[in-house]
């Protein structure tokens, strides 16, 4: 998700138990016929962020081969969740053997205890067709330590983020105007998928009509201030 000035996290079942490792390793990504060679730029449990040239489309399942320097070859199936200027950001999906699990997993060095890190902000589900606002909510959001899925503006591929993301989404922010299926239906179909999610609608439209219990609306075009204070009153 990173855009604009880029301050993505990748998505992590809760970051502290799945955190992430800078790691270079080869990797090929299978997108049906095609292959495509890359390097991993980070890698957890749950997902990787992959260094490429070519782009297999948004929301594709993808085959992934790593090879780990002095281990066997691992492979997973992924889910392109996000693309960008270096490359794409996948979740795995399916299940995985221990071999797969112990390739991913950083070794932390033993040393001096260090000060605990604040904990990360939640998991937002985030769909909109306007770039504007999408490049303003992956930096705003990103900055204040919320981990962003990104859907763009794809209501399935918001589904299934919803249905295969191994962590807690703790925030729906889509727009009223997607394309191929609306924000309103959009929201009754995630809400049973993500019961202890609370549900921001964003509109330019001026006065809305209201989506469901509980549901909050952002009106658009808005700054980062303004967003932040929505979220911050659907999460109190």
């Amino acid at each position: 998700m990173r855009q604009h000035a880029t301050k993505t996290v990748e998505p992590e079942q809760d970051a502290r138990r799945c955190p992430r490792q800078q790691v270079s390793w080869l990797v090929t990504v299978a997108a049906g016929a095609r292959q495509f060679q890359g390097r991993t730029k980070d890698i957890s449990a749950s997902g990787a962020k992959i260094l490429l040239k070519e782009r297999p489309p948004l929301g594709a399942e993808v085959g992934l081969s790593f090879r780990p320097p002095g281990r066997r070859p691992v492979a997973t199936r992924a889910l392109v969740w996000r693309l960008d200027a270096e490359g794409l950001a996948c979740m795995f999906v399916g299940t995985h053997p221990p071999e797969f699990l112990e390739a991913v997993t950083p070794r932390v060095a033993r040393g001096p205890a260090r000060v605990s890190e604040p904990r990360p902000a939640g998991a937002v589900l985030l769909a909109t067709v306007d770039t504007g606002f999408r490049a303003l909510a992956l930096d705003t959001l990103g900055r204040s330590g919320y981990t962003v899925l990104d859907a763009g503006s794809q209501p399935l591929l918001a589904l299934r983020i919803a249905e295969e993301h191994r962590g807690a989404i703790t925030l729906i922010l889509i727009a009223s105007d997607l394309r191929l299926m609306n924000g309103e239906p959009l929201a009754k179909r995630l809400v049973p998928l993500l019961p202890s999610a609370k549900l921001v609608l964003m509109s330019s439209r001026s006065t809305p009509n209201p989506a469901g219990p509980g549901a909050l609306w952002l009106p658009t075009p808005c700054t980062d201030g303004e967003l932040m204070a929505q979220v911050r009153q659907a999460q109190e």
